[in-house]
């Protein structure tokens, strides 16, 4: 039996002491659910309103939560639902009735300390808990969100429970994502979004979900008119929360909206509607002195990110106040705080900026960046240029395999591996501007991320050569950086031991690049560089490797050539190109290493090939001459 002197503590203990306390009396509230066998029960009742009186304390309560995500707390949801499941139906239909009026208690519990705790998070996505939320709301009528279905005031704090732990899982652990994607998570929110009256509480949190997991063309559409523009709903709310004297509003803080409404900004659509929405006074009001740090921070990553667009920029540097208030945050005592803050700065005045240093980080003007084999080196061979490896931090463990790789074999390879000190946005620039080629390590957090944005848009400005890895399954590259690569060659880099398999592909697409004996000309001609589209082809360019050793194609007859276009799935094009040979086929595989984006843009404009028969076509003309190497 379980036993009920374990529903309260005295509050007298420092907060170890009490998070100690707190997780002795969880666990025995814990075994003896993960024991029972009749959760209707009034000993189960009792055990989870503890959880639940646990839960309330919210220091600490990130802590107590991992505690309770270690121990099982997450699987008893899926243990406790699959026994509901199971009772008879009861005649009434009315759910939380008196044999399920632990599931009020029990979500309560799930709803507070999903709000704490990113492993418990986790943890909800790993075991499947996800899951029974949103196949709970797929039976839920649309008609319930309505501001006058919601009276019943158990089935209101079901629903919002439910909404509520989706919304933490979400924000506190982002690769819970794929998941809410299987899940049709999209859709169904939305349709609550568009419920006829729906209540506020529902609609806000139903859209600070969504905005979590749209991609670019469900975040524009999200925005528009016809959907209730969204952008401008959240911000209406930023603004009464931010006037309230709790900083809140209809239950959510000033933090949780703007990051509902830098999220829906990853599309640069609604970046312009957000600047239009009159959301910049806002922010600079956040990044004000005396506010909350977190606060600053995310105001300051949200000016960053709307200052990637154009129309944006004018007005950001006109707003005094704003500017003044970006300034003041570079000598903020938070390293997270100056790096955005130095961020924004950079890219609104476009790199053409000063940007200040607090004083510990003016003791270290060098990066720890680390630019494998510029150690022990004259200066001379320091000035060469070297292959930089452009990253977002998820996937980092791969990426120090490749710069090893790369290294041992005469590479130069520059790579931040643990987070640049002193002047990061000036190493960084550097960086860029000695790079021979780049390696783009493409995925959707290095897409969302600031930082990954402003290098891969300084390497665009300077015309470096990138070459693409991609390092999610199942991502294809969207908005900005979809732009980016446009065409390009990429490899598949989804594991470790892909890394190791791609080796020798991008070793040939390296070429001498990057070695020692590179000359900083090879920038601007590179494979990979950003030529203008209507570009002539050199007839100079240096020589290949492929140049040596074309000759294995060069007697390749028209017959030979139409028989490899259908043996790559592209018969259609066999007319358009019947007349071509092998000599023809290694002057196209030049011009497709001397200035690609021309060669591509040839291939689109001339023989009308769409963009998956232009990646179809170069992919394989590619690897017919790694063949030969």
């Amino acid at each position: 039996m379980f036993s009920s002197t374990f529903t309260q503590g005295d509050g007298s203990h420092q907060e170890e002491s009490k998070n100690s306390d707190s997780k002795s009396r969880l666990n025995v509230a814990l075994k003896f659910l993960q024991a029972c066998d009749d959760y209707s029960s009034q000993e189960s009742l009792e055990a989870f309103e503890t959880i639940t009186f646990e839960s309330v304390e919210e220091t600490g309560r990130e802590d107590v939560g991992d505690h309770l995500a270690r121990n099982g707390y997450a699987e008893l949801y899926v243990s406790v639902m699959k026994w509901v499941n199971e009772q008879k139906p009861k005649d009434n239909g009315e759910e939380g009735d008196d044999d399920f009026k632990f599931i009020g208690e029990m979500m309560g519990g799930y709803w507070n300390f999903s709000d704490g705790s990113p492993l418990l998070c986790q943890r909800f996505g790993e075991c499947g808990v996800i899951d029974l939320l949103f196949q709970d709301l797929q039976d839920t009528n649309v008609a319930m969100m309505a501001v006058n279905q919601l009276k019943n005031n158990k089935k209101k704090h079901h629903l919002f429970a439910k909404l509520g732990i989706l919304h933490n899982c979400i924000r506190l652990h982002a690769d819970n994502r794929v998941i809410y994607r299987k899940a049709n998570a999209v859709r169904l929110l939305t349709n609550f979004l568009q419920a006829p009256k729906v209540a506020v509480y529902v609609k806000t949190i139903c859209l600070l979900i969504v905005a979590y997991i749209v991609d670019e063309t469900e975040s524009e559409k999200l925005a528009s008119s016809n959907t209730g523009g969204c952008v401008n709903f959240l911000i209406s709310l930023l603004r009464k929360a931010l006037s309230a004297e709790n900083q809140r509003y209809g239950g959510f803080t000033a933090l949780e909206l703007l990051e509902g409404i830098n999220h829906l900004a990853m599309n640069d659509s609604n970046k312009v509607k957000t600047v239009e929405g009159g959301c910049l006074a806002l922010m600079t009001l956040m990044m004000s002195e005396g506010r909350d740090e977190k606060e600053q921070l995310l105001a300051a990553r949200a000016v960053w990110r709307l200052s990637f667009v154009a129309a944006n920029k004018k007005i950001i540097q006109d707003d005094q106040a704003l500017m003044n208030a970006l300034e003041k945050l570079q000598t903020s005592s938070d390293q997270s705080v100056r790096r955005a803050s130095s961020g924004a700065l950079w890219e609104i005045h476009e790199g053409k900026v000063n940007l200040t240093s607090s004083p510990s980080e003016q003791s270290s003007k060098t990066p720890t960046a680390d630019a494998a084999g510029t150690r022990g080196t004259t200066s001379a061979e320091t000035d060469l240029p070297h292959v930089m490896i452009s990253y977002q931090w998820d996937v980092q463990n791969r990426m120090i395999v490749l710069k090893n790789l790369l290294t041992s074999r005469g590479y130069k390879v520059w790579m931040d591996i643990e987070k640049m000190e002193g002047n990061i946005l000036a190493a960084m620039a550097n960086a860029v501007e000695k790079a021979a080629v780049i390696l783009i390590c493409v995925s959707r957090k290095y897409k969302d991320s600031e930082s990954c944005r402003t290098e891969a848009s300084y390497a665009y400005k300077k015309r470096r050569a990138m070459i693409p890895l991609m390092m999610d399954d199942g991502y294809d590259p969207d908005g900005w950086l979809g732009a980016l690569i446009g065409v390009k060659l990429y490899f598949t880099m989804f594991s470790e031991d892909m890394v190791h398999k791609q080796l020798a592909n991008v070793l040939q697409e390296l070429g001498t690049r990057g070695k020692g004996n590179t000359s900083a000309e090879a920038n601007d001609s590179a494979d990979g560089a950003i030529v203008p589209a209507n570009a002539p082809v050199s007839a100079t360019a240096a020589p290949s490797s492929s140049q040596t050793t074309s000759h294995l194609y060069d007697n390749w007859s028209t017959d030979q050539f139409q028989t490899w276009l259908k043996e790559i799935g592209l018969e259609g094009l066999t007319q358009q190109l019947e007349y071509c040979d092998g000599k023809h086929m290694v002057q196209m595989y030049r011009q497709y290493q001397s200035c690609p984006e021309y060669f591509h843009s040839t291939l689109r404009a001339d023989l009308k090939m769409d963009f998956h028969a232009v990646l179809k076509f170069t992919t394989a003309l590619h690897q017919l001459f790694l063949k030969q190497q």
